[in-house]
């Protein structure tokens, strides 16, 4: 008996549960509805937390470095051009928040409902972000440490996922088709010429493709192996100071790398294979392309330097340059099939 009341009691308090529930989700849909189509999106966006955070890692990486927390890895060859590029990165990411901030008056767009696509926006989608991501980068490459340069990369990936997840879903619900239209064409992170919604096809066969796609592959594999190899097991070579900077530089062309092995999963994620717009081919078979040669040439003196310091143990060198010269040719076999349409 005490039972039934029981079940009774527990059938009747889910019932209001429910229909609370109920209520409150019609509430909150009706406001979002109301938000979206009367009132404007919000001025900072997730602004502040992005900034915040590369700000606090290159922070912290500066001063990791000035303590000696970190190693100091700055070859003397590079000390002066890495002051000339992180003072032009410093300056461009200035110059960029100036014309987008008080010339372009993005927050006029924002009140007015309306999608900015001038002036600075013309050239990055998100030029307040990319001006700090550039002005950030600027310091790190000032500073010279080349172990804080992975740093750039991370910070490009972050804006990257966040974007993704938050204000491009806001802005393509308010803005629809003329959204969709303008990132196509404009870059969401790193400033350059507009594609005017350039598209590229390939026509290349199943075969063909995958004849070039699995060499390419094993190319970059190859490359990270002998790299991350290097570091661990730290042969002979490593000990010279020359050698172990040029091998630091070799990260350079793995992050190209993979720029580009993101790109194309994503792309095979979405079923884009064969017909992209130029930027994504650029991010992929592009950037994996540039990252194999310029690999080869750091391998290739990597592996010159051994030969005068009469050094012997460079299997992972030669792993990193064969790696290299497969990651480029087939991916340039690639590149090379898009035609624009």
């Amino acid at each position: 008996m005490y039972a039934v009341y029981f079940l009774r009691y527990w059938l009747a308090k889910a019932n209001i549960d429910i229909e609370v529930t109920t209520l409150w989700e019609e509430k909150k849909q009706s406001e979002f509805k109301y938000n979206r189509d009367s009132r404007h999106l919000p001025k900072f966006g997730v602004g502040p937390l992005y900034v915040f955070i590369i700000g606090a890692f290159s922070a912290l990486a500066v001063l990791m470095d000035r303590s000696g927390v970190i190693p100091a890895v700055c070859p003397a060859w590079g000390r002066l051009l890495f002051i000339i590029l992180g003072a032009a990165f410093a300056l461009f990411g200035i110059s960029l928040w100036v014309k987008a901030v008080l010339k372009d008056k993005v927050d006029d767009g924002i009140i007015e409902n309306r999608l900015v696509t001038s002036g600075a926006y013309a050239i990055v989608r998100n030029p307040i972000y990319s001006a700090f991501m550039l002005l950030f980068s600027g310091i790190l490459f000032i500073n010279g440490n080349v172990l804080t340069f992975i740093l750039p990369f991370l910070y490009w990936l972050f804006m990257t996922v966040l974007m993704k997840k938050t204000e491009e879903i806001w802005l393509a619900e308010r803005y629809g088709d003329e959204y969709v239209l303008y990132c196509r064409r404009v870059n969401r992170c790193i400033p350059g010429v507009s594609y005017k919604d350039a598209v590229y096809e390939s026509n290349i066969s199943d075969v063909r493709w995958i004849a070039y796609d699995l060499p390419g592959n094993v190319g970059w594999i190859l490359y990270f192996v002998g790299l991350i190899l290097s570091f661990v097991k730290m042969p002979a070579y490593m000990e010279h100071e020359t050698m172990f900077q040029l091998a630091v530089v070799a990260v350079i062309p793995a992050l190209l790398m993979l720029v580009g092995i993101v790109e194309l999963v994503g792309e095979r994620i979405h079923k884009l294979d064969r017909v992209l717009p130029r930027i994504r081919l650029m991010r992929g078979f592009g950037a994996l392309t540039l990252g194999g040669i310029t690999g080869v040439v750091i391998g290739v003196i990597i592996l010159i330097c051994g030969t005068i310091y009469q050094v012997q143990d460079l299997l992972y060198i030669w792993f990193m340059a064969a790696g290299g010269i497969l990651c480029s040719v087939f991916a340039w076999l690639l590149f090379r099939r898009y035609q624009r349409q």
